[in-house]
């Protein structure tokens, strides 16, 4: 699909994971080898905690929501944090439903996430 044509032409590797499926401690090992955490707004985010120092959180806000709660997190772990809009109005099941992102906003901030991170490794 185009993802994986997006990350083959940047040389980039995905996974795709759902964390309440693997143990706990995989889920810190997953996150520890993690360079970019994509993820709509929500407790899987809270593995922005075990991130490498040069990782970049990069969270899906459902559209209508305004909470800070992973980017304060971010900055209190030390890790870059970025954010993209999901389209559509906020719905009360939200949690429970896809969400929807623009396809080039998206790539944007998969593309500025990619950069940030490595950047920050070269600077290691």
């Amino acid at each position: 699909g185009w993802l994986e044509d997006w990350a083959a032409q940047r040389s980039v590797s995905l996974r795709a994971v759902e964390p309440h499926l693997w143990p706990f401690r995989e889920q810190v090992a997953i996150a520890q080898g993690t360079d970019v955490l994509v993820a709509v707004h929500g407790a899987a985010l809270t593995h922005l905690l075990w991130l490498p120092k040069h990782a970049v959180v990069l969270e899906i806000m459902p559209p209508g929501l305004e909470k800070v709660t992973y980017r304060n997190l971010a900055k209190l772990a030390g890790v870059a944090y970025l954010c993209v809009r999901a389209e559509g109005l906020l719905m009360r099941d939200w949690t429970e439903l896809p969400v929807k992102v623009d396809r080039e906003a998206f790539v944007r901030a998969l593309d500025a996430a990619v950069c940030l991170a490595r950047e920050s490794t070269a600077r290691q």
